[in-house]
């Protein structure tokens, strides 16, 4: 089950080939392919397409959870519509707060009086017609899926609650995104979509996984056997997650690279005689700092969100690459050698140590190769753990 928006689509609202193959690979072995999205049907189907998402086992949860379509033949599936009642209410509010009020006709239509940057984007993402009525309160008289506020962020955070203070149990309120203020039918999300199609097709929850990074995937997140929290999710969603998509441990290497550069100058004294070297203790000083604090942040920001299975695979194609590395440059020395030494600074710190031990320098190079490996007590011994 795919959020889409930070999700499966880039900022560019593009899709990679890779997740456009994986997807296809996946629905021809049977498995159950979502997208689950804020955005209406319409704004779903033409992502559906894109993928090639037409065959029977592929879905749609559209408006937050408010319908379910199958994508091969368009039907819907499930549908729930807001209670009759909210709208002068809603709105009313939505002036006194300075937000922008919208809701929605059919899948193709957009109601609003307003304009601003934020349904702009709604109009444009979703290539929807916009309809702007002289007072929508009187136009709306046909059920619709939801409400959608729209406006500065800062102003979106302070209306939540009033709005939610207002529909209490009766409507559900909660943000999709910074600038977006969602207004459900009671209950209705994500997650209740995504419970209502499991049931139809006879799949157990914990059989269930779910990607996603807004508000609006919490609780989608939590009700699937495993939830899995973009990097870039909110702090919310990635608390209410099993797992979140870890960034590479190279990243770390360069990072410390740089610092070590930047950091240099510490390790770099004048001598009486004008010229100038590198002292030995401040650089081992310097790059026993730089070694714990790599350490650190790799544990707590980088290897605790990954297993131990998973962090020694990764550290054995570094390893191997390291091996390569090293065995070329017994033979040759050059810029390869050098742009790698770049990207492997993180452990200097062990090698130099062992250097001024005078330890024979093949242990040392071996040393050094598998040295990846220690992240590998910070992982989980499971995704659950």
């Amino acid at each position: 089950v795919l959020d889409l928006d930070g999700t499966l689509v880039d900022s560019k609202k593009n899709i990679s080939e890779k997740n456009k193959q994986t997807l296809q690979q996946a629905v021809k072995k049977g498995v159950h392919v979502v997208l689950a999205s804020g955005r209406p049907v319409k704004g779903v189907l033409p992502t559906a397409k894109k993928l090639e998402l037409n065959q029977e086992n592929a879905y749609i949860i559209a408006f937050n959870g408010g319908r379910i379509i199958e994508i091969a033949t368009e039907k819907c599936l499930f549908e729930a519509d807001l209670p009759e009642g909210y709208l002068s209410q809603m709105y009313d509010l939505s002036r006194k707060c300075d937000i922008g009020f919208m809701t929605y006709q059919g899948n193709d239509k957009l109601i609003t009086e307003d304009d601003n940057e934020y349904i702009q984007l709604e109009l444009r993402v979703n290539q929807l017609e916009r309809v702007t009525p002289k007072s929508i309160k009187e136009y709306v008289n046909f059920p619709v899926a939801k409400y959608l506020l729209a406006g500065e962020p800062q102003k979106i955070e302070k209306a939540e609650p009033l709005f939610k203070e207002v529909a209490g149990d009766k409507l559900n309120v909660f943000r999709s995104d910074p600038f977006f203020l969602e207004i459900l039918p009671p209950k209705i999300d994500k997650a209740y979509a995504l419970q209502k199609l499991i049931q139809k097709l006879g799949i157990n929850r914990e059989e269930v996984i779910a990607c996603g990074d807004g508000y609006n995937d919490i609780t989608m997140l939590q009700f699937a056997g495993l939830g899995v929290a973009m990097e870039n999710a909110t702090e919310q969603t990635k608390k209410a997650a099993d797992y979140i998509t870890p960034l590479y441990c190279m990243i770390a290497s360069w990072i410390c690279f740089q610092l070590e550069i930047r950091l240099g100058r510490f390790a770099v004294i004048t001598l009486p005689d004008g010229s100038v070297t590198a002292d030995n203790t401040r650089w081992l000083i310097m790059t026993g700092i730089l070694f714990i604090a790599i350490i650190v942040i790799g544990s707590i920001f980088f290897f605790r969100n990954m297993t131990r299975k998973e962090i020694f695979y990764s550290a054995s194609v570094l390893v191997a690459i390291n091996v390569i590395v090293g065995l070329i440059s017994y033979k040759i020395q050059g810029m390869l050698v050098f742009y790698w030494a770049e990207l492997s600074e993180w452990n200097i710190f062990v090698v130099q140590l062992l250097w001024q031990a005078n330890i024979n320098p093949l242990i040392i190079s071996i040393v050094s190769w598998i040295l990846p490996y220690i992240f590998i007590i910070f992982g989980k011994k499971s995704i659950k753990e």
